[in-house]
């Protein structure tokens, strides 16, 4: 039996033909916090050129360049196993296209949606990003993030999901962000439960997959000033 995926990407991602997900590139420290007309006082205009999480990984854009390391780190039949919608074989042509899915999402809406999880060295080794799921305007979304296998079992992902947090958190007008993990991987539940978040329940038939429906548990966490289940571990 394979073991449990440390990974979550859900709904709105990684489509053969629309693929999405969350990674970033740049330079070094916090950029600045950019507005949008129509879309708030405190969204996500090019937000961050790097977060620094711990011990050199970093969160940074995505880029172009970052197709074969995608390509490398996708290309297992556990991700497609564990998720909606990565395809296998993951090829550099469904890398391709969700690169330009982020590159062109940034241009036309002038927010960023997705951040590349770097190793000291700077390749990509994961993404994680907001999915916008309950709207552009919306006070909450979802995220969805992923890592290698390579670098599973050393608290890297609970401490990019802290930081993530915490940045996106005090950057924006998030009060709320979510997270669906399926039924069974309890793997990527203890991550979400190291990094703050709370199980709030289960959806019966949030997915349908291969003709199978897949119920998901639905966890959150708050803005330390929105109410109970908030980051306190920040």
């Amino acid at each position: 039996m394979r073991s449990k995926l440390k990974a979550l990407f859900l709904r709105h991602g990684w489509r053969r033909r629309q693929p999405l997900l969350d990674d970033a590139r740049g330079d070094a420290g916090i950029g600045t916090l950019f507005r949008t007309q129509g879309i708030g006082d405190s969204h996500l205009l090019r937000l961050s050129n790097c977060i620094d999480v711990v011990d050199g990984i970093q969160l940074t854009k995505v880029t172009r360049s970052d197709a074969p390391s995608l390509v490398k780190h996708l290309n297992d039949i556990e991700f497609y196993d564990n998720t909606c919608s990565i395809p296998h074989p993951y090829t550099t042509s469904d890398a391709t296209i969700f690169i330009n899915s982020v590159l062109d999402f940034e241009k036309e809406h002038g927010l960023q949606r997705d951040w590349a999880i770097r190793n000291p060295e700077g390749e990509q080794i994961g993404g994680i990003g907001l999915l916008y799921s309950h709207g552009m305007k919306s006070h909450r979304s979802e995220i969805g993030y992923w890592l290698a296998k390579t670098c599973w079992n050393q608290g890297i992902m609970t401490s990019v999901l802290m930081r993530f947090v915490e940045h996106i958190f005090s950057m924006t007008h998030f009060s709320r962000l979510e997270a669906q993990v399926f039924k069974g991987n309890d793997a990527s539940c203890r991550v979400l439960e190291k990094a703050g978040f709370h199980r709030e329940g289960l959806i019966r038939h949030a997915y349908l997959k291969e003709g199978k429906y897949l119920d998901t548990h639905l966890y959150a966490v708050l803005k330390p000033s929105s109410g109970r289940n908030s980051v306190s571990s920040l």
